[in-house]
């Protein structure tokens, strides 16, 4: 059966495909919200003078690593989304 790839149950498979694309969606929202909340604590801990911990070329580093990961968190979203079938 499995050779075949035939749907045992359709409306289970949709369900299932569904739950899917909804998950991949989350993660990415998830990973967009986790990578701004971490460069707001970066910029938001001062050390009692009103700065930052971190020197510019540090603070310049963490927002490429988050813009680098939002780029991959959304291609992952959309190529799953279309890999996976539409219910």
């Amino acid at each position: 059966m499995a050779k075949n790839r035939a749907p045992t149950f359709p409306a289970a498979d949709a369900q299932f495909f569904a739950g899917v694309r909804r998950g991949v969606l989350a993660m990415w929202l998830c990973a967009v919200v986790t990578v701004v909340l971490g460069v707001l604590i970066l910029v938001v801990i001062a050390d009692g003078r009103g700065g930052t911990p971190v020197s510019a070329g540090a603070l310049t580093a963490a927002f490429a690593v988050a813009v680098v990961a939002v780029i991959f968190a959304a291609a992952t979203s959309i190529l799953v989304r279309r890999a996976v079938p539409k219910a």
